[in-house]
């Protein structure tokens, strides 16, 4: 794998970068330290949860399948940076990596979401105990401008809201790539 086959199979992903802030990426977290460019499968039907409640995952997939056709808490969980890849402080889901999609690829988030987990977190110690179904109506999933999504950077100044992509395969790279991706994309 090359930067160059990245460049060929990503180009819808690409079009999107193209309008954003020069070095503008989405990164995800991988327990593999090892990896340099790695096509990957999104092949997960039945995700466990780790630190959401498979009540609320369940719901929130039923709810969301129905609207945008595809189960969305089993999607790949990422965020919008700018720079700095490698100072993105680990949140407990591995070393920050750089996703590109391939081809066609459907995405949603909230633009109130950080991160599901915390917020649900903040909800139930705000109202005094878990109230589920309370919860999930402040969750709003929206699957358009990818653009606004990945520019709401949120946390610690460094990433966007929790974007979760739904795609066949994608690319995982390490961030050394970053400056010859950038130069590739924006010139």
């Amino acid at each position: 794998m090359s930067i160059t086959n990245v460049l060929e199979e990503s180009q819808y992903f690409i079009k999107h970068l193209q309008n954003l802030e020069k070095g503008s990426f989405l990164i995800r977290g991988v327990t593999d330290q090892n990896v340099d460019i790695k096509k990957k499968s999104l092949s997960i039907k039945n995700r466990v949860p780790k630190n959401v409640s498979q009540k609320i995952h369940d719901r929130l997939n039923e709810k969301y399948t129905k609207i945008y056709g595809w189960p969305v808490r089993n999607g790949l969980f990422t965020y919008g940076v700018k720079s700095d890849y490698d100072n993105i402080r680990d949140l407990g889901y591995g070393k920050t990596h750089l996703l590109f999609p391939c081809g066609q690829f459907q995405y949603v988030y909230d633009l109130n979401i950080f991160d599901l987990a915390a917020e649900h977190y903040k909800y139930c110690k705000q109202k005094g105990g878990e109230y589920i179904n309370e919860f999930l109506k402040t969750v709003e999933y929206v699957n358009k401008d990818l653009i606004a999504a990945m520019s709401k950077i949120v946390f610690e100044n460094q990433r966007s809201v929790e974007i979760i992509i739904n795609c066949d395969e994608y690319y995982l790279i390490n961030t050394k790539y970053a400056p010859e991706l950038i130069k590739q994309i924006w010139g």
